[in-house]
């Protein structure tokens, strides 16, 4: 049986995989196609339907109080956990766009069925999306302060904010990631820091991402080695 189940949750990933490639091969397209001539198909991505899609399909496998949850944005959404850490224990919750605000919009429902330990990865999209460093970081409070007051056993861990591949970016990164520090010390939550792991000079690894941003395979191995010994304590 367990066996069976680690298998359909290998599927599973691989259709996790698959949908968000999908989805950024159809939001590139529509951005950079000549409609002028053909009116006949469209793309369109709708940020807020995916993310409805998304939750409702995360409500249909309900989080147990024995799992360990990686929660976040499209880099955890595309982080396969189940099959890297090998363990049904293990599960996603990452949904592609979103920031710092609508993981504390959501974070309720993943803190109530008091899981084992909470794993938080988010902030690149904040940036991005320029969202004043005040109010991601106030969200970082709050999202640990929602998990800790419904499930006061929750094991919590903040990843550090990865690189990109803008050279500018990197020292904003390093500030917003010191901060991050502070606020895990404060509310005795576990800091990871990987964003040395991704570094290379003044932007991301070339090796470890898709497009600057988004990780390749050997840039999970990276991040699944680095916190192997949280998931394993």
């Amino acid at each position: 049986m367990r066996k069976y189940l680690l298998i359909l949750s290998l599927a599973a990933n691989f259709l996790f995989a698959a949908h968000f490639a999908w989805k950024r091969a159809a939001n590139y397209y529509a951005r950079t196609r000549d409609t002028s001539k053909d009116s006949m198909v469209t793309f369109t991505y709708n940020k807020y339907k995916v993310l409805a899609q998304r939750e409702a399909y995360y409500r249909f496998f309900p989080i147990r109080s024995t799992d360990i949850v990686f929660v976040g944005n499209s880099l955890v959404e595309s982080f396969p956990v189940t099959p890297m850490f090998n363990s049904l224990k293990v599960q996603n919750r990452g949904i592609a766009g979103t920031n710092t605000g609508e993981l504390l919009a959501r974070i309720d429902s993943i803190a109530a069925p008091r899981p084992e330990k909470i794993f938080i990865m988010d902030g690149i999209n904040d940036i991005g999306q320029r969202v004043s460093r005040e109010k991601t970081m106030r969200n970082f409070e709050e999202i640990i302060r929602h998990i800790q007051k419904l499930s006061p056993r929750t094991r919590i861990y903040v990843h550090s904010i990865l690189p990109d591949n803008n050279p500018g970016t990197v020292a904003v990164i390093k500030g917003y990631n010191d901060q991050l520090r502070t606020i895990c010390a404060r509310y005795q939550a576990t800091y990871i820091d990987i964003f040395p792991l991704f570094l290379d000079g003044t932007q991301i690894k070339k090796k470890l991402t898709l497009d600057g941003v988004h990780l390749t395979l050997d840039g999970y191995v990276v991040w699944r080695n680095a916190v192997l010994k949280y998931v394993n304590e």
